[in-house]
């Protein structure tokens, strides 16, 4: 595949996004442990982020003496993992011990406190430069098992590896396959085709899982589920190491390749599954706003960059007419909703950011090659390197499986990790004690509960979580400065808890998807825009995101999910 293909398709973006939007997610879960379920308005989330990734980025690079230009302490050469979870042990210890003198505080009393806490932090670790390098980039540090990729290589090591993340990916697809729990009996020759399309993509056990599962109304288990993973990844290391090294292209698509078209089925079954109280007509609703939100910007696409300034601006005044239009249009529908849908609006909403993304991902991404010398063969080539997004087509070295989608991998990994956490947590009756502080602390005091206590658990185990992100953020970036750690990013990720809806963990997960898929598509948006206008959105893209805030909180202030209920205490 010649190299302008490789560069065209956007499948690369795409897990550069997910991977933001995973540790983002981590942040958000953490938060969500402080502030949704235990109540503590806690706007210092920043510091905990911080002393995670610098933490591990110590305690994984060589003595400062090896490492010239770099100054600081420790420097032990530890393994990542252990290196990680000593980020997270410093990080939740830390956060119990700020907790003790600042969690008797109420309200914004013990916001004004955590938030100077996390000044000060930052001011270390930028002042100081024995510790770590002070306002100088913290770097010499090696991601982990770089020389393994890309994958599937040589070497036992190399094929260890591929064998492991074959099992990762195809236990969490079939599990996730099962857990659908909405396989109906086939009816009529499409559900057929598509129950078809399940069973041979979920290697049969999945789907099988699924039935039984809706039959019996009880959750899927995971057991069939690993043992599935566990044959795949015997599988793949068994070919990758009996075939040879110039047909590892062939292994990686039959294996990865197959994986990333199950991830389309699945999330056509989870869209379906998700949206089925939705008619047809109301499915229509939603791929017409999407279309028409597009439509806004035919002017700018046409003759927003015309040679001719006149033009330009012409096509720039009559897209903000058009927009202006269009967003009004959706505020008189929405006053008139019921007359058309007995569903929310909102979920109308979800439908059309569905399909922008597909439209986004399958054809926009295309129309700017289809025009050209051999456009319908680059526009096939994008196709099918979106289709197959695990892969990345290399001129050079072929079909490769590259880091960039095993640290992507590894994020979700930590994330379904923090999750599990997470939920275990707050579904347990200390969660449930928790949600009571959070209500009430006197009444949970009243019933023998040690209010303070708890707070100072879910300092230790959201600050804990925290610090993971901050782990995988040193990987990702390879370096460390304290800019990284801006303090606004504590609101940020209170904003993605907000948005998906407090005291839910999926919530929080939703919520720092839409903030950073609506970042990057103002950054799609702006490409529109002549350069001087264009840097102008991505520069009010805050202002925008405040604005839908007050949107949501006026017409849902519970949060896009919404809060999972219960708050009795056993």
């Amino acid at each position: 595949m010649a190299e302008g293909e490789a560069k065209m398709a956007i499948s690369s973006s795409l897990v550069a996004l997910g991977t933001t939007i995973g540790i983002f997610a981590l942040l958000a879960i953490g938060m969500n442990i402080k502030f949704g379920y235990t109540g503590l308005l806690e706007i210092g989330h920043v510091a905990f982020y911080l002393l995670g990734a610098y933490v591990t980025a110590l305690l994984v690079l060589r003595p400062a003496g090896q490492n010239p230009g770099q100054i600081y302490i420790l420097g032990l050469n530890w393994p990542w993992i252990p290196a990680i979870i000593g980020g997270v042990f410093v990080a939740a210890v830390i956060g119990a011990l700020v907790a003790l003198p600042a969690i008797r505080l109420r309200e914004d009393y013990l916001a004004i406190t955590l938030l100077g806490m996390a000044f000060i932090v930052q001011q270390i670790f930028r002042s100081e430069r024995w510790l770590a390098n002070g306002p100088r980039a913290l770097a010499g540090f090696e991601r982990p098992l770089t020389d393994l990729f890309p994958l599937p290589g040589e070497g036992l090591l190399s094929v260890i590896t591929f064998g492991i993340i074959l099992f990762i990916l195809w236990t969490a697809g079939t599990y996730a396959m099962a857990a659908v729990g909405d396989i109906r009996s086939a009816r009529g020759l499409r559900e057929r085709i598509v129950h078809l399309l399940l069973a041979v993509f979920s290697l049969g056990i999945g789907y099988l899982l699924a039935r039984r599962a809706r039959r019996e109304g009880t959750s899927p288990n995971p057991r069939p589920a690993v043992f599935a993973g566990v044959v795949v990844g015997i599988v793949g290391m068994v070919l990758a190491f009996a075939t040879p090294s110039a047909l590892n292209d062939g292994v990686a698509l039959v294996t990865l390749g197959v994986f990333s078209v199950f991830t389309w089925v699945l999330g056509g079954v989870l869209y379906t599954t998700y949206y089925s109280e939705l008619t047809r007509r109301d499915h229509v609703y939603g791929v017409a706003a999407s279309l028409a939100f597009l439509a806004t910007f035919l002017p700018l696409v046409l003759f927003g960059k015309s040679s001719d300034p006149l033009l330009s601006i012409v096509a720039l005044l009559l897209t903000g007419v058009l927009l202006a239009t269009f967003f009004y249009g959706l505020y008189r529908l929405a006053g008139r909703w019921t007359d058309y849908s007995d569903v929310s609006m909102i979920r109308i909403i979800g439908v059309a950011a569905v399909w922008l993304f597909l439209l986004r991902y399958w054809i926009i991404s295309n129309l700017g090659v289809i025009t050209q010398t051999n456009g319908v063969v680059v526009a096939l080539g994008n196709t099918i390197q979106n289709l197959i997004w695990l892969l990345r087509f290399d001129q050079n070295l072929g079909v490769i499986f590259g880091y960039s989608r095993f640290f992507f991998v590894m994020v979700l990994l930590a994330l379904a990790f923090a999750y599990y956490i997470a939920e275990t947590t707050v579904t347990s009756p200390f969660g449930r004690v928790l949600k009571a502080v959070r209500e009430d602390e006197d009444v949970a005091t009243a019933l023998g509960k040690n209010a303070f206590s708890y707070k100072v658990q879910s300092m230790a185990l959201g600050s804990g979580i925290a610090a993971l992100a901050g782990g995988l953020t040193a990987i990702q970036f390879q370096s460390l400065t304290w800019s990284i750690f801006r303090v606004e990013i504590t609101f940020i990720v209170l904003l993605m808890v907000i948005i998906g809806g407090t005291a839910n963990n999926r919530g929080a997960i939703l919520g720092a998807a839409i903030y950073w898929g609506f970042a990057r598509g103002t950054t799609d948006i702006a490409a529109f825009f002549p350069s001087a206008a264009g840097s102008s959105i991505i520069a009010l893209r805050r202002v925008i995101i405040g604005a839908l805030l007050i949107i949501i909180l006026y017409y849902r202030p519970e949060g896009l999910w919404g809060e999972e209920s219960g708050v009795s205490i056993e």
